[in-house]
């Protein structure tokens, strides 16, 4: 991977991130979120912590390209998917993994295993809301046309992704409001994905790097919205 310090693009004064902070401010924070906690399991598990870094500042910066929609950059008053067929708003949003790519190839500070990581943070997984809002029962039509995980470093950012979104919605909603609560949705999440063959392709190096990844999920997702209020990232990021 490259690592030319005298450029680092975990600087936030980098001109990617730059132009990431301030066309999509939502995304930008649950982003910089899941950098800081892929660096700290990074760390407690003896991975490249900064590679893994990298990746969660990075995997979502496609959603640049239209930011209004995604739920993050959303005011409360307004969302676009409201007024659109789900397999319309299925197809907008699924692109950004694609804009993703085609951000990241640009610039010759990004290593190609970077990118391959990014691309993979969706991989077949089914786009649920809108699944279920279209009424169909071709699952299919609504699930990623991207590569499943094939690290276990590509597997951690989607773990971890899916989790933030998931944890920090239910709380929004209501339906998170304990500790407990936090640490039953990473388990269902974590088993969803297992059964859903995302990890198919992932040499996971031991059930005791697994037990002790879960212990790491609950202690920092549960430090990390300990309040559990309504996370609004419009505000601040």
């Amino acid at each position: 991977m490259k690592d030319d310090q005298s450029v680092d693009i975990l600087d936030l004064n980098y001109p990617l991130l730059v132009k990431f902070k301030e066309a999509s401010p939502g995304t930008f924070a649950h982003s910089k979120i899941l950098s800081e906690l892929l660096e700290k399991i990074g760390n407690a598990l003896g991975l490249n912590s900064r590679k893994l870094k990298i990746v969660g500042f990075y995997h979502d910066i496609g959603k640049t390209v239209t930011p209004i929609l995604y739920s993050e950059n959303q005011p409360a008053d307004y969302n676009p998917h409201d007024t659109l067929e789900p397999w319309v708003s299925f197809a907008l949003v699924s692109g950004h993994v694609a804009h993703t790519v085609q951000i990241l190839l640009t610039d010759p500070n990004i290593d190609r295993e970077i990118v391959d990581i990014c691309s993979q943070h969706h991989g077949t997984t089914l786009a649920a809301c809108f699944f279920k809002k279209s009424g169909s029962e071709d699952e299919n039509a609504f699930r990623y046309a991207t590569q499943r995980p094939q690290s276990f470093e590509a597997a951690l950012l989607m773990m971890c992704d899916h989790l933030e979104a998931r944890i920090r919605s239910e709380i929004n909603s209501g339906k998170i409001t304990n500790k407990e609560g936090i640490e039953n949705l990473i388990d269902i999440v974590f088993n969803y994905l297992v059964d859903d063959n995302q990890f198919d392709d992932v040499a996971i190096p031991s059930f005791r790097v697994l037990r002790k990844l879960k212990v790491i999920l609950k202690l920092e997702f549960s430090e990390l919205y300990k309040d559990h209020k309504r996370i609004d990232y419009t505000k601040d990021s």
